[in-house]
C-alpha cells in the first residue's frame, strides 16, 4: 500500500476517513399511512366502547345491589311480623290448653311456628347484611 501511496503528493498510511449519512424520504407509503390512521381510530373506538361498556355494567350491578337491599330490608320487615304473629299464636294456644278448650299438640304446633319463624327472622338479617357487603363491594368503599 505504501507503494501505491507514492505516487501521490501527500502521504498517508491508513485507508481515508470515510462518512455515509441515510436520508429516508416517504414519497409513496403505498397507503399503509392511512391504513395505520384508520387501524388508531378504530382501536381508539374499541376502547372507547369498552370503557362505556364498563361503565354501564357497574351501574347496573350497583342499581342490582342497591334493590337487593331493598329487599331484604322488606323481607325483615315481613318476617318480624310473621314472628310476632306466631308468638301471639303461641300465647293463644298456651291459654287454650290452660282452659282445656285447646291440645298439647296445637301447643307443640304453635312452638314449631315460632321457631321457624324466629330462624327465618335471622335469616332475612343475615341476608340483608350479606345484600349491605354486596352493595359496598359494587360500589367499592364502605357504606356504613
Amino acid at each position: 500500500m505504501r507503494n501505491q501511496n507514492d505516487v501521490f503528493p501527500f502521504s498517508y498510511t491508513g485507508q481515508p476517513f470515510q462518512a455515509n449519512v441515510t436520508l429516508s424520504l416517504p414519497i409513496f407509503t403505498g397507503l399503509s399511512r392511512s391504513l395505520r390512521l384508520s387501524q388508531a381510530r378504530a382501536d381508539e373506538q374499541d376502547a372507547d366502547e369498552f370503557a362505556r361498556a364498563r361503565r354501564l355494567q357497574v351501574r347496573s350491578d350497583v342499581h342490582a345491589r342497591y334493590l337487593g337491599l331493598q329487599t331484604s330490608y322488606q323481607a325483615i320487615a315481613v318476617q318480624a311480623a310473621n314472628r310476632q304473629a306466631a308468638r301471639d299464636q303461641l300465647r293463644l294456644a298456651q291459654d287454650r290448653y290452660r282452659l282445656g278448650a285447646g291440645t298439647s299438640l296445637e301447643v307443640s304446633d304453635a312452638q314449631n311456628s315460632v321457631q321457624q319463624a324466629e330462624g327465618d327472622y335471622v335469616n332475612a338479617v343475615y341476608d340483608y347484611h350479606k345484600a349491605v357487603a354486596a352493595l359496598e363491594a359494587a360500589v367499592g368503599r364502605p357504606l356504613r
